[in-house]
C-alpha cells in the first residue's frame, strides 16, 4: 500500500455551507468519485489552482496596464520633441530667409562712405 495521510473533517450541519457540502459529498457521482478522498482531492486542487491562476491573471493585467502607460508616456514625450524640433526648424528657416532678404536689400549699398 502507498503512503497514506489521514485527516478528520467534521461538518456542522447547523451551518448552511457545511450542510450543502455534506449533501454534495453524499450525492457525489460514485462512478467518478469512488471515495470522499477522490472528490475532496480534486476540489482542493481545483480551488488552489484557480487561486494561483487568478493571481497570474491579475499580475499579467497589471503588467499590461503598466506597459501601456509607459508606451503612452513615451509617445507623448517623443511627439512633443518632434513638434519642438519641427517648430525650431521652421524658426531656423524663417531666420535664414530673413537674413537672406536683408543681405539682398543691402547688397546694392555702397558702404565705403562709412570709412571716410
Amino acid at each position: 500500500m502507498g503512503k497514506i495521510k489521514q485527516c478528520t473533517v467534521r461538518f456542522n450541519l447547523e451551518k448552511p455551507e457545511a450542510q450543502k457540502a455534506w449533501e454534495r459529498l453524499q450525492n457525489r457521482d460514485r462512478k467518478k468519485y469512488g471515495s470522499y478522498s477522490d472528490l475532496i482531492s480534486e476540489a482542493v486542487n481545483a480551488y488552489f489552482d484557480k487561486s494561483e491562476n487568478a493571481a497570474d491573471i491579475f499580475e499579467r493585467r497589471l503588467l499590461e496596464r503598466i506597459s501601456a502607460e509607459i508606451k503612452k508616456s513615451f509617445a507623448e514625450v517623443l511627439s512633443s520633441k518632434i513638434v519642438q524640433g519641427i517648430l525650431n526648424c521652421e524658426k531656423s528657416n524663417e531666420t535664414t530667409v530673413q537674413e537672406e532678404e536683408t543681405e539682398d536689400m543691402t547688397a546694392d549699398i555702397d558702404w565705403d562712405f562709412l570709412g571716410s
